[in-house]
């Protein structure tokens, strides 16, 4: 099983005349005018995503301990001060997860220190 890091998506927002009133990122779009569940109230999900950006412009979230499990269509979702007036982020954003490699010396022996390096086709931030 591969390690488990952090993965931060960012999306930036700019709206004028609105207030908005919450944000959140969800795998669900509006359908039948049912308000898609914020994951950061999925118990799957509570413990694992922080949302670290603000109302305005930035929509960072960081999940921590991502597996193949998380791979899916996130889409972000925010809700104004005005009625009836809510946006979802379409087409959204694809989380793929890959499989580290990590690489050590080839011989080890107790009480050794070594250096494990994890390798990942994508870029950390």
């Amino acid at each position: 099983m591969a390690p488990r890091l952090p993965l931060i998506f960012l999306l930036m927002i700019h709206m004028t005349g609105y207030l908005i009133v919450k944000v959140f990122w969800t795998k669900n779009t509006v359908i039948n005018n049912v308000e898609p569940p914020d994951l950061s109230e999925d118990p799957e999900y509570s413990q694992r995503l922080q949302y670290l950006g603000d109302k305005q412009q930035n929509c960072t979230i960081r999940l921590s301990h991502v597996t193949q499990k998380d791979e899916d269509m996130c889409y972000f979702r925010f809700i104004t001060d005005k009625p009836g007036e809510k946006w979802t982020g379409t087409p959204g954003v694809t989380l793929t997860v890959t499989d580290l490699q990590v690489e050590s010396p080839e011989r080890v022996t107790e009480g050794d220190s070594v250096r494990l390096t994890c390798k990942s086709s994508c870029t950390p931030r």
